[in-house]
């Protein structure tokens, strides 16, 4: 009998098993459920079961290696403002110490910018992330990041804007990494 068989007679307001129907060998000869084997219901101990989970974890360690996510900062912000309002934003990014990583997009007060720049492990860069209208708000007080490895493994650094006032502007005095680096 299949599902659609047993969803029938219950429409129908059937029983659902009826004698005739196929087992599909979960009856024995005597016509009774096969008894599961003792091994079946086994439980196992907590000291067992912590050994079968590090080994499992050695196994995919050693066959893969764990993940590395490569970090990047902001040493440093440097603003422009200009008249009526323009302002520029240069971040001093740091590279990560140990692959080449390329800083592919800023999203930032609402916009996306293109930074489209290869950094070599270590390298520190001045980046510029933002030519636009300064806020007048402090609505929008996170930038995120987006930057992708050689392999093309993708991730993400979102920061916090400190905004502070100045002639009217709010202008960006520095940032701060909120979590950890994100596999996008």
């Amino acid at each position: 009998m299949g599902f659609f068989d047993g969803l029938g007679r219950m429409i129908k307001g059937e029983p659902v098993f009826q004698p005739g129907d196929s087992d599909d060998g979960w009856r024995d000869a005597d016509g009774e459920p096969k008894s599961r084997q003792k091994d079946d219901y086994a439980m196992v101990s907590g000291e067992a079961a912590r050994q079968t989970a590090e080994a499992a974890a050695d196994t995919a360690t050693e066959a893969d290696g764990p993940k590395y996510l490569p970090k990047i900062d902001i040493a440093e912000v440097k603003s422009d403002l200009g008249q009526n309002g323009r302002v520029e934003y240069y971040f001093e990014v740091h590279g990560d110490d140990k692959v080449r990583i390329e800083l592919d997009k800023i999203f930032i007060f609402g916009t996306k910018f293109e930074l489209d720049r290869w950094m070599n492990p270590g390298e520190q860069r001045e980046v510029l992330v933002y030519r636009g209208q300064a806020r007048k708000d402090t609505s929008y007080d996170k930038c995120q990041i987006h930057y992708r490895d050689e392999s093309g493994d993708y991730f993400m650094c979102e920061f916090w804007l400190d905004l502070r006032l100045e002639d009217g502007y709010y202008v960006i005095s520095r940032t701060k990494l909120i979590g950890a680096v994100r596999d996008v």
